[in-house]
């Protein structure tokens, strides 16, 4: 048997035997519950047996399984080789696939495991290779929808937007020049989260580079009430600035322009 055929196999089993149903989270994962300790070992001895080939199973399933191990507090060795698994092939995953909820009962959690991600992508920048760079700019724009999902959360505190904009910062470095993507998850989190300070919306607003942005985003921001009067004040002085740069280019050319003109004559 090879081992698309063993990956599939195992993954029909836990589907049958380990997934959870919504209707069943509260009835079978207690601690002491024996199918819960049940279903624990399944996953284990699954994530075990699991070949290691990249792209045997889609992120999708790999993901499922990944979020029913941290449902029953599986190993950490087994929860670690979903998330290498996944992150190996991040740039087939979606969105969704790294929409993992947190783990806890806390009504103020946060919805998603943000440190969860950000371990994903460090797997998958572990085994980018020369020949995969083409790879990184969908990692970017799967971040980038990652980071729009996030700043959604009620939930998601100041330190972990934060930390998710330097990553995906740091993911588009290589691969584009525009900071429109970060501006449009500071203004989703600014609207969401009406009760933050002024300082805090300072320092949210820092992570912004305004002479990235593109025109039409510069625009946008000149207006946006949400930004801080600092932030609008820089967006501005970056557009008098690239508008100078602009007829100081025009003059150039019609300078040149002209300049071959009269030595034609």
């Amino acid at each position: 048997m090879d081992s698309d055929d063993i990956a599939s196999n195992l993954y029909q089993y836990a589907r049958r035997w380990v997934f959870f149903e919504p209707k069943e989270y509260d009835e079978y994962t207690s601690p002491d519950c024996v199918c819960s300790h049940s279903r624990k070992a399944i996953i284990e001895a699954i994530e075990r047996l699991l070949p290691h080939d990249q792209s045997i199973l889609p992120c999708a399933s790999l993901s499922k399984m990944l979020q029913n191990a941290r449902i029953l507090e599986a190993n950490v060795i087994c929860r670690d080789g979903f998330e290498v698994r996944i992150g190996r092939q991040l740039d087939t995953a979606t969105m969704s696939d790294l929409l993992i909820a947190t783990q806890g009962c806390c009504s103020k959690e946060e919805n998603y495991d943000t440190e969860c991600v950000r371990r994903i992508l460090k797997h998958f920048h572990t085994s980018l290779t020369m020949k995969d760079q083409s790879k990184l700019a969908i990692v970017v724009e799967l971040v980038k929808d990652y980071l729009w999902e996030a700043a959604n959360d009620i939930n998601l505190t100041k330190e972990s937007f934060l930390s998710l904009a330097e990553m995906l910062i740091t993911e588009s470095e290589e691969t584009e020049g525009s900071s429109d993507g970060i501006y449009r998850a500071i203004d989703i989190y600014l609207n969401k989260h009406r009760g933050l300070t002024k300082s805090e919306r300072k320092e949210i607003c820092a992570v912004l580079d305004c002479n990235k942005m593109s025109p039409e985003a510069r625009e946008e921001a000149a207006r946006n009430v949400r930004l801080p009067v600092r932030t609008v004040l820089q967006v501005l002085f970056v557009e008098q600035l690239k508008l100078r740069e602009m007829i100081m280019k025009e003059v150039v050319l019609q300078n040149a322009d002209l300049q071959r003109r009269e030595a034609k004559v």
